[in-house]
């Protein structure tokens, strides 16, 4: 398994976390847990070599080779297997949670912790996205082509500056800034923040944090796990070991003792430079 990096358009960095292309010549080995985590980014996902298939909360949903792909954010973890037991390849961009309302306008609590094929959701648009990147003769060729249409996207959508000052503080601080907080330095009660978040993120001011928190530990974990990880570094970000192990239970339906068992290369890979 490998994963290449692509550098998005300048006027795309401030709005998207990462372009990735994940591939591997022989499927995802089927000993790997194949758990992929919350980590506050909705994604837009483009097989272009065999189908993926993923779950969440028991719902199976396949993203068919050459569709685009559209994943609400999510606070429950999903298991990502390959439509066959073949060659695998998949272009894949993740938004950042103030990103994502800048180029789909629709109510983002609607898809969360949800996977729609995109042109259910957005409409013909999405269908000759599809046909452009089924036509291109290469991977640089069809991330450019996302990009080109996502530059478009962009220059049609506004800024919500309240919004975007939270996220920017959530970020900084890795989820530690009270709620409360946000809302004295913005002005607007708890009640309007909340709503705001849902309808232009998906999920709370609260949930948010509480996905930047465990999503701050467990890239600590991807790129450096040791024996005694669990015991040393969750004090760092919790209050006490029960809100960690129950966050942890939360966003990978297991306790830390048993993930710490298992082999989930697919989810550490994500993490490696």
């Amino acid at each position: 398994m490998r994963l290449l990096r692509f550098q998005p358009y300048p006027a795309l960095v401030p709005f998207i976390e990462s372009i990735w292309c994940f591939e591997s010549d022989c499927g995802i080995p089927l000993e790997d847990m194949r758990l992929i985590v919350p980590n506050g980014q909705p994604k837009l996902v483009i097989p272009y070599d065999n189908g993926l298939v993923s779950t969440m909360n028991e719902k199976h949903t396949l993203a068919k080779d050459l569709s685009v792909t559209l994943i609400g954010m999510a606070d429950i973890p999903a298991i990502i297997n390959a439509q066959s037991e073949s060659k695998i390849g998949t272009i894949g961009v993740e938004f950042n949670a103030k990103g994502a309302y800048r180029f789909f306008h629709l109510p983002f609590h609607e898809i969360t912790n949800e996977v729609y094929q995109a042109d259910d959701v957005l409409g013909k648009e999405v269908t000759e996205l599809q046909r452009r990147v089924a036509s291109a003769g290469t991977l640089q060729q069809r991330v450019g082509i996302v990009q080109d249409y996502l530059l478009k996207k962009l220059t049609q959508s506004k800024q919500d500056a309240i919004m975007d000052y939270c996220i920017d503080e959530l970020t900084k601080s890795n989820g530690l800034i009270a709620i409360e907080e946000l809302a004295r330095k913005t002005g607007y009660t708890r009640r309007y923040l909340s709503m705001k978040f849902n309808e232009k993120a998906g999920v709370s001011p609260k949930t948010l944090a509480s996905i930047y928190r465990f999503h701050h530990f467990y890239k600590l974990w991807a790129q450096n796990s040791t024996q005694h990880f669990f015991e040393k570094e969750f004090y760092d970000y919790y209050y006490d070991q029960a809100h960690f192990i129950k966050d942890f239970k939360r966003f990978t339906n297991m306790p830390p003792a048993k993930f710490a068992k298992v082999e989930n290369e697919l989810g550490r890979i994500f993490y490696k430079d």
